[in-house]
């Protein structure tokens, strides 16, 4: 404290001196009531080139902060309470000053010490008219050294800033790539999680003030376009890049696009309510590029501008949103109307070329001086002219968004994959198309490695370093059969997603099980034990497997049934017609699982017609179950279920002498339709020009659930 006792009886120039040492870097105030501890304090033994000795740096600020909160606290009284508050607000501003560089407050304590003992040491020397001279020269001295470490002061708040600014800019790229990850696994299945664009522009709400744009352009711009307006190069402003890099897609379009059809689609400016683009809102467009256009694009952003096609409506202004900030441009009504295709390279299918929808605006800052341009890619696409494409489409675009990696060049994926890799994508796949969380289990994926692979191993793991090329999932047939593993995978999530979801969700059906594994399921259990499995042969095609002893064989499967057929006639009424189909497999009683989901029964007419329903049979079952049960005259598997159909006979159907199984032991559907066509002809003749002979047996129309075909 003797230091600051004897810097007090300073006078005149030495005294202007050493004020002119202290200012908003280090208050004087600070320097008087903690005169005693400051002097106190070891600031010398620091070395301030010295990173190990920062630890010590922070210490000491964290000291002084706390010194200052204390005399704060003991001030009392009318003076007190001013003084209080005046302490407090140091202490908090030499915190913030210094808590990213504590090394900077021991270099300007040390600098204040280090002249005030030497001013001190040139007054009790005495002064002459030298020494007047050197005064002089000490003060421009001590000024210049001010002004040099406030603009250090500065310089260095400016750099944390800009770290700061960095550290928001690498999060946004994070968030962003992630959020475009995200948009990517949507395409497959996954769960699309809204916000994460939002969550990242809430860090660069910082933008503008970190790094002010400036007022005037460089000079040494060039001019751009119309108006005299001037682009602005990546140099002439820091924040250049930034603004790029928050033109976002905020929705994308569909990555199947099908000509003539219209589609939607958001883009969105992060920073536009922050630098207050909305006061003069840009416009969007939109085109579309190939993938060849994309990998030029990303070289060389001043490339000329180059289209694949053409899209109706793709101009939108963006607009700005009062309640949350954001400005975005809702494209709700374009439509391709045509696209040009690239010349095909190999095997390669129309359905296999990528394209991207490319939007690209330009807003400026200020007062029109500064222009930035700004572009944006989609997700990649796949055009489509026909309905029947959408399939395969849809592998291509499932195999790009599963397995491709961030940064790549547009639009590579590995030709080849892990098979656990593709499970994982599949399930997400199937759970999303079918809308379920009954996804694919483990049995599940062995049946689809061994369709895949042609292989017969049961046991999971024996797949797992198995590599699947994307020709085998959607360019060769499967060995034996007319389709692709991509190809029959689909129709199998058609026709559950179209059909059948409740009863996948229930687990009334297997499905994943070939014709063996079901002889294998069913062959020990009792008779009308039956289960559902997705069709070998048959697209999208659902078959019944049946156990039931016969003297020709006691496994019986149905000929698959497809979307058409439940197009129809339901899955649940189908089986609630063949009641010789007793327990879902493995035990459950068949109206038990599908009784509520059967068709209500049709109140009786009052319009005097009467109105014909389609019933399914298979008519050579009834003939080899009848001869089964030694020729009785009524059907052992037409007993009424409870509560849900009445008594039915053997002979109320004539006996079919066509066979009706094909070459595969599988029943031909189209052969029962005979009796409904037989049925239907009657009925439109009328009643009193019916001959007695043709006239229908008694008990035919029996009221019922069931239906006649």
């Amino acid at each position: 404290m003797a230091g600051w006792i004897q810097a007090q009886q300073l006078q005149g120039d030495a005294l202007r001196q050493m004020q002119v040492l202290y200012g908003q870097h280090f208050p004087i105030e600070v320097r008087h009531y903690l005169a005693q501890w400051i002097e106190s304090q070891p600031w010398d033994a620091i070395d301030l080139d010295n990173p190990q000795d920062r630890a010590q740096a922070t210490q000491l600020l964290e000291n002084l902060v706390q010194e200052l909160q204390k005399k704060a606290e003991h001030q009392v009284g009318e003076d007190g309470f001013l003084l209080k508050i005046k302490l407090g607000h140091y202490a908090t501003q030499l915190q913030n000053t210094y808590d990213r560089c504590p090394m900077e407050l021991v270099r300007c304590i040390r600098h204040i010490l280090y002249n005030e003992q030497r001013l001190v040491r040139e007054a009790n020397n005495g002064s002459s008219s030298a020494g007047i001279l050197v005064d002089a020269m000490s003060q421009k001295h001590l000024q210049i050294n001010q002004t040099f470490e406030e603009l250090r002061l500065v310089t260095q708040d400016t750099e944390n800033e800009l770290k700061k600014l960095q550290q928001t800019q690498e999060y946004f790229i994070i968030q962003y790539q992630e959020s475009l990850r995200i948009q990517g696994k949507a395409g497959v299945g996954g769960q699309c999680v809204s916000g994460g664009p939002t969550v990242a522009s809430q860090g660069l709400g910082a933008v503008p003030r970190a790094l002010p744009f400036p007022a005037e352009p460089p000079a040494r711009q060039p001019p751009c376009g119309e108006g005299g307006t001037r682009a602005l190069s990546p140099e002439a402003a820091p924040g250049h890049l930034c603004a790029r890099s928050t033109f976002i897609i905020e929705k994308q379009p569909p990555q199947v696009l099908k000509t003539q059809t219209k589609f939607a689609a958001t883009v969105r400016l992060l920073v536009g309510g922050k630098l207050n683009v909305h006061m003069n809102p840009p416009q969007v467009k939109a085109t579309i590029i190939s993938e060849q256009q994309a990998k030029s694009l990303l070289k060389n952003e001043n490339t000329r501008n180059e289209c694949s096609g053409e899209i109706l409506n793709n101009c939108c202004v963006m607009e700005y949103h009062q309640a949350t900030g954001t400005l975005t441009a809702h494209f709700r009504n374009m439509s391709l109307k045509r696209i040009k295709r690239a010349d095909r390279r190999g095997a390669e299918s129309v359905t296999e070329e990528k394209f991207t929808v490319l939007f690209e605006s330009q807003f400026s800052v200020g007062s029109n001086e500064l222009v930035f341009q700004v572009k944006t890619l989609s997700l990649p696409v796949v055009v489509i002219v026909h309905g029947s494409q959408d399939h395969n489409a849809t592998a291509t675009v499932l195999w790009d968004n599963a397995f491709a990696e961030p940064g790549r060049v547009p639009f590579a994926v590995p030709d080849k994959v892990l098979w656990p890799q593709l499970c994982e994508a599949l399930n997400m796949k199937f759970k999303a198309e079918v809308q379920s969380n009954r996804g694919l289990t483990k049995e599940n994926l062995v049946f689809l490695a061994q369709k895949l692979f042609n292989n017969s191993s049961s046991h999971l793991e024996d797949y797992n370093g198995m590599s699947v090329s994307w020709s085998q999932f959607n360019r060769e047939n499967l060995p034996g059969w007319n389709y692709t593993f991509w190809q029959w995978f689909d129709g199998v999530m058609e026709v559950l997603k179209k059909h059948h979801k409740p009863h996948w969700n229930d687990g009334a059906i297997l499905g994943f099980v070939n014709k063996q594994q079901a002889h294998d399921l069913l062959i020990n259990k009792p008779d009308g034990t039956f289960l559902l499995r997705f069709s070998d042969s048959e697209i999208g095609g659902i078959t019944i497997a049946w156990k039931f002893d016969s003297p020709d064989r006691n496994l019986w499967n149905l000929k698959p049934f497809t979307t058409r057929d439940f197009s129809i006639r339901s899955l649940a009424d189908r089986l609630g017609d063949l009641d010789y189909l007793i327990y879902v497999f493995p035990d459950r009683p068949k109206d038990e699982v599908f009784s509520k989901y059967y068709t209500p029964v049709l109140a009786k007419a009052v319009d005097g017609y009467v109105k014909p329903q389609i019933k399914q049979v298979v008519p050579e079952f009834v003939s080899a179950s009848a001869d089964s049960a030694g020729g009785s005259a009524t059907y052992m598997d037409q007993a009424p279920s409870p509560a849900v159909c009445p008594q039915a006979h053997y002979n109320m159907y004539p006996q079919n002498p066509d066979p009706v199984l094909d070459q595969d032991g599988e029943f031909d559907l189209d052969e029962t339709m005979d009796v409904a066509r037989h049925v239907e002809e009657l009925l439109r003749r009328p009643m009193d020009s019916l001959d007695h002979r043709l006239s229908p047996p008694t008990g035919l129309f029996t009221s019922g659930r069931g239906s006649l075909s």
